[in-house]
């Protein structure tokens, strides 16, 4: 009998209470324990900031969300490969976070030693965290720094097979992966073919979720479910706002069809009525702040920034 294959009776399996257990919450529907998830997006839409999201909400439950998003915050070990930003330039976006991490650490490239970068030694280095640690939750951030856009889909695979065998043997660990997509056409919806390099990625995860930039202003985004093996997936997207204070992250706008953020979609630009603005100077008089006034009028913050300031209302 080959070693390599381990058979079950069928009724064993079902009978078994360790797999009756169902996975807890890492980030809502879109990412659960023992999972291999990627998020994908083009360049620039905010992909990092939403991983230090998830690692965040997962290290201590805090979030913009307006709703628990971890089930297990605080219980989980988390090391963040954060292979594009400096550490001057991670400490000018969170320094002023106001909580404590509490079990997060972050890596980067030694690089005096890039040269020595492969993705065997990168493989190398998370198993060794995984003895030496026991790290719950690995996040790469991201591919491009593994995979030159020549990767053949050989390549794509087996570096998959090997984080998914590293998730397997080890029950407790989970994996966010990060990754480019092509240069999108807006017009069209969020699917696994934007995927940049080999779409073969997509066969190995257990979730996937993209974050598209919308048609309704430059600080706009929203989140599309892809793949889901542990829940339903999201019937609509998660419309998110890009803040910068106190600290770079998301916040939840609403869930929304994603139509309205491709091109043939209704831009909320042009929602600025005569009876909106109206109703603008007249909260604004009354003391509603920015982020008030878009909520109550379901128009974007930076539509009623940007009508305040053109309209020099105080």
């Amino acid at each position: 009998m080959n070693d390599i294959f381990i058979a079950d009776q069928a009724e064993d399996i079902l009978a078994d209470p360790e797999y009756q257990v169902s996975p807890r919450k890492l980030f809502g529907n879109y990412f659960f324990e023992n999972e291999i998830a990627l998020l994908f997006g083009d360049t620039n839409v905010g992909k990092t900031a939403l991983a230090y999201d998830i690692a965040f909400a997962v290290d201590n439950g805090y979030n913009y969300w307006r709703e628990p998003m971890c089930e297990v915050p605080g219980e989980k070990n988390i090391v963040f490969y954060d292979l594009e930003n400096s550490k001057r330039q991670f400490a000018a976006r969170y320094v002023h976070k106001g909580f404590t991490l509490k079990n997060l650490t972050r890596v980067e490239f030694d690089q005096r030693n890039i040269n020595l970068l492969s993705r065997d030694c990168f493989l190398e280095d998370v198993e060794n965290r995984i003895n030496d640690q026991v790290p719950n939750l690995f996040v790469i951030d991201n591919l491009s720094y593994l995979f030159n856009n020549n990767a053949s889909a050989k390549e794509s695979i087996e570096f998959m097979k090997r984080l998914k065998s590293l998730k397997e043997t080890n029950p407790s660990v989970s994996i966010l992966i990060i990754a480019h997509t092509k240069k999108r056409n807006m017009g069209r919806t969020i699917d696994q073919n934007d995927l940049y390099g080999s779409k073969f990625l997509m066969n190995f995860v257990d979730s996937a979720f993209g974050l598209g930039a919308s048609v309704i202003d430059s600080s706009t985004r929203y989140l599309k479910q892809i793949k889901t093996r542990s829940s339903e997936k999201y019937s609509q997207v998660a419309e998110l706002e890009i803040e910068g204070e106190p600290y770079l992250h998301f916040e939840l706008v609403k869930w929304t069809p994603e139509c309205n953020h491709m091109k043939q979609g209704r831009s909320r630009e042009t929602v600025i009525t005569d009876a909106i603005a109206e109703q603008i100077v007249e909260l604004t008089n009354d003391g509603f702040s920015i982020r008030e006034i878009a909520s109550t009028l379901d128009v974007s913050k930076s539509s009623v920034h940007r009508f305040l300031r053109e309209k020099s209302v105080d």
